[in-house]
């Protein structure tokens, strides 16, 4: 199977979310919040049984700044994740090689073959490879080395995603 796409921002920033935006971020992030809801009940609650005649708001929180500092800091961290993805996206694609030239990829049960225009032409066997997964708008595999490497499904048609997929499948386990 051979295909050629031409590597875009939306196709970067999409790579780069399906490799950082995994199933563990997701559920940290998920209790992150469940904490920030968590401590801002209290916060609401301990504010309504001990009231107090303040002028300002920040002074009504004076009692309870430990907690309201917590809570920024666990809604900081969730926001820096969700936000990781788009910052490395931005920072690395003006740098990345050929971007401007049609890359060619061929896939066969054997390797992957990927050629970039005035870069290079590699093979990769499917052992150098630990997993693969999909995404809505590119397939992400994932080096043994820690590095990834994606397929972008732009310029693929159905038939061509459903052959990929087959082709993965049978070569790499799915995660």
């Amino acid at each position: 199977m051979e295909f050629s796409y031409r590597l875009t921002w939306q196709i970067w920033r999409d790579a780069q979310r399906l490799r950082y935006w995994t199933t563990i971020r997701k559920i940290t992030v998920a209790m992150f919040l469940f904490l920030s809801v968590i401590i801002a009940v209290f916060i609401v609650v301990n504010a309504r049984e001990n009231p107090c005649e303040c002028p300002h708001f920040w002074d009504y929180l004076s009692d309870d700044w430990p907690l309201v500092l917590l809570l920024l800091l666990l809604l900081a961290l969730p926001s820096a994740a969700f936000v990781l993805p788009h910052i490395i996206a931005a920072r690395s694609f003006p740098q990345l090689p050929g971007k401007d030239e049609d890359t060619r990829v061929s896939v066969n049960a054997e390797m992957l073959e990927v050629e970039i225009p005035n870069v290079g032409r590699s093979s990769f066997k499917w052992s150098l490879y630990n997993k693969w997964r999909e995404g809505r708008a590119t397939f992400l595999l994932k080096l043994r080395t820690g590095q990834a490497q994606f397929l972008p499904k732009a310029t693929l048609t159905a038939e061509q995603i459903a052959e990929l997929r087959s082709i993965l499948s049978k070569a790499l386990p799915r995660g």
